[in-house]
Order: structure tokens, then sequence, then C-alpha cells
């Protein structure tokens, strides 16, 4: 008996010995697949593009800042107003917010308070204001709401590139090799430079954006156009012009964009709606030749 327990004992040594080494084994493995996964995360967390919030109601504006951030690198998401910009945000994961001042619902001023609120003891969000006005007023006014900085609608890749970097959320600038836009004969309703710039925001082997840019200004203006009339309260004379100003801007419309400021400005001042039939005038016979120089340049050879 005791020499069969002593010949069980040495065949029992030996496993155990080696089901300690596998187990040792088996952890170190496992350790290394763990940091090797773990390395790996992070790699990919460090080279994934950086998201920024994009709060803006207007269609075409929301096109043209999509395409201006993918070109520098970053990812977006688009929230219409300011009820959805708060509720993405609480989401988590934004490197930055463009917040529009001026949106249904919620306009950018509450949006962007509402965020401060949570926020308290929490990381600061760095919120940059979208805004269609350069005066000194509007921009002490989106400071004071909590914004960190002001950047005007038609803001083209390299000053936002900057705009965003200040604000500590810097990405990576794609790189690219696009040849140089072709140059059209446009009619002077349009700014050549900027249409070329919006044309550029597409990356290598995607399809020119500026079709649907051109598509989007064009639906949104006419829709809000047609709002307008002899009898149209100073209100919404302002808010008409506003919206206008600011996309005409960034489509390179430059009279047209001049001539909705002057609307928005008469607008709001008393008795200024007695000159506003003539400003509105002047305003759809502008249009028209903007709409003429879209189709030209969307379809060449188009009649004006």
């Amino acid at each position: 008996m005791s020499g069969a327990r002593t010949r069980a004992h040495a065949h029992t040594l030996p496993t155990a010995v080696f089901l300690g080494f596998a187990g040792i084994f088996v952890s170190v493995a496992s350790a290394r697949i763990l940091h090797y996964a773990l390395s790996m995360q992070t790699a990919a967390l460090a080279t994934s593009p950086l998201r920024v919030l994009v709060a803006e109601d207007v269609v075409m504006n929301q096109k043209v800042t999509a395409y201006t951030l993918r070109s520098l690198g970053y990812e977006c998401t688009i929230a219409g107003n300011g009820l959805e910009a708060v509720s993405a945000w609480a989401t988590g994961g934004y490197a930055a917010i463009l917040m529009d001042c001026e949106m249904p619902k919620m306009n950018g001023f509450d949006a962007t308070a509402e965020i401060r609120r949570r926020e308290a003891g929490r990381a600061r969000t760095p919120i940059i204001a979208l805004t269609a006005s350069d005066s000194d007023a509007d921009h002490r006014r989106c400071l004071a709401a909590g914004m960190d900085a002001c950047a005007p609608k038609s803001v083209k890749g390299p000053e936002l590139a900057a705009i965003l970097k200040q604000a500590g959320a810097e990405g990576g600038v794609a790189e690219s090799s696009r040849t140089e836009p072709k140059r059209m004969e446009w009619v002077d309703a349009l700014d050549v430079a900027a249409v070329a710039a919006l044309r550029e925001l597409a990356e290598p082997g995607e399809p020119d954006p500026f079709p649907q840019i051109a598509a989007a200004f064009l639906g949104h203006a006419t829709s809000r156009l047609a709002t307008l009339s002899a009898d149209t309260g100073r209100e919404v004379l302002s808010a008409v012009a506003h919206s206008l100003r600011g996309m005409s801007g960034t489509i390179g419309a430059r009279r047209l964009a001049g001539l909705c400021a002057e609307l928005e400005t008469r607008a709001s001042e008393p008795g200024g709606a007695i000159s506003a039939p003539r400003l509105v005038h002047s305003i759809r016979q502008e249009f028209d030749r903007v709409r003429r120089a879209l189709e030209h340049e969307l379809a060449p050879g188009l009649p004006n």
C-alpha cells in the first residue's frame, strides 16, 4: 500500500508542478493580451478625430460647417436647435461646440447658459459662437452668456482651425493633394474666392459639395423671401433679414448680405419699416441675380 501511495504521489507531483507553471503562463499571457488591447485602445483614441457639436438650424450652414470641420480632420454632430444641442452635449465626448445664437425652441445664449449650469464642478467644454454679426455688442453678449469665442458664420477653414486650437480643441489637419479649383466666369453677384473655398471643403475622392450647399441656400432663401410682403411686421422682417444675411455671406453673395444687413438694422429702428418695401424689392432683385449665377455655375451653358 505504501508503495502504491508513493507511486501515486510521484505521478501527482509533476502534474501539480505542470499545472502551476501552466497557470503562471496563462496569467502572463492574459496580462500581455490585456496590455496589448489597452495599448491598441489608447492608440485608437489618440488617433481618432476629435468630435465637435454644431448647433445650427439652417441646413445650408449645417452642410458648410460640417464640410469645413471634416476638411480639418474633425468629426461633427449636428443639432438643429438649442434643446437638441443641450441633449447632445449631455451624452459627452465633444471637444468643442459651435453654437449659433439665433435658433428656434431654445437660442444659443440660453443653450450655453444651461450647459454652463450643468457643468458646475465639471470640465468646461469650449463653446464658440457662430454669428452673422461682427458688432462689439453682440460679442460681449456671447461672452456674457458663457461662450469662449466668436466666429463669423462664413469663417474659412484656417481661421476656424486657429479658433478651435486656441479653445483647446486642436485636431489634425487632413493631408490633401487638391488641385486648384476651376475658375469660372461669374457674374458679380458672387464672390469667386468664397465659392472656390466651399468647393475645396471636400476630401480627395469625395464629390464636390457645392451643388448641395447651393441647393440648400436656394431652397431656404426662396422660402424665407416668400414670407415677406408689404405689411410684414418688424420682427418678421428682422428675423428673415438676419437668416438671409448669414447664409448669403457664407455662399459669397456679398451684396445680398449687405442689403439684408441694412434691412435688419432698419427693421429694429422706430419708423424703419417705412423703407422696408424698397429694401425688400432690392433684396428680391439681388437674390434673382445670385440664383442665376448659381445656376450658371451648376449647369454651365444655362441661359441667364
